[in-house]
């Protein structure tokens, strides 16, 4: 049992140590790179909705191939930006894109074909699988969904303590610092 976790542990560490070199690589490179993580059904089942994936940037890994999960800057699927899809084919115009679950191409709709410079990265396959990083989208989203009540909230109590009928006027001292907090 302690061989098993140990096995565990050592591998949440070298999966972290990969990650963090990632990002960094990514970062100092302007390359996208890291954790990302699919908001639609149109990749299950392979990427479940807020499922996780490892992102790697395509100067790093080179020109994808039939087969390989990109994600690409859309042009027009979802009124346009970073799209998850599998390569299905290569034509002359360019890469032709779909989601698993999805029963054509991007391109039988106004998608047009999918140009190297749109492609942000490759998602990690080890043969062939799809690495995916459960509820890594869950979290995300909880944790946006947070801030933008604790925004809410300061907004609302800004509002009531510096309206012409709160009990505050904008220059007294106390309401300085609710906008001092607000503006961190």
């Amino acid at each position: 049992m302690y061989r098993v976790v140990s096995l565990c542990v050592d591998a949440l560490v070298a999966a972290t140590v990969l990650l963090a070199v990632m990002t960094i690589l990514g970062s100092v490179l302007g390359l996208s790179a890291g954790v990302a993580y699919v908001e639609t059904e149109s990749m299950s089942p392979t990427l479940e909705p807020g499922d996780g994936f490892i992102l790697i940037p395509s100067a790093l890994v080179g020109p994808p191939e039939a087969g390989d999960v990109i994600v690409f800057e859309a042009k027009e699927l979802r009124g346009g930006g970073p799209t998850t899809h599998r390569i299905v084919g290569k034509t002359e115009r360019g890469y032709i894109t779909q989601g698993d679950n999805n029963n054509a191409p991007d391109q039988a709709t106004d998608e047009p074909a999918v140009q190297e410079t749109q492609i942000t990265g490759r998602v990690l396959q080890i043969d062939g699988t799809v690495i995916s990083i459960p509820y890594v989208g869950a979290a995300t989203q909880m944790t946006n969904g947070l801030l933008n009540t604790t925004r809410q909230y300061v907004n609302t109590l800004t509002w009531r303590l510096t309206s012409t009928s709160g009990f505050l006027r904008p220059s007294s001292v106390t309401c300085s610092l609710v906008f001092l907090f607000y503006r961190m």
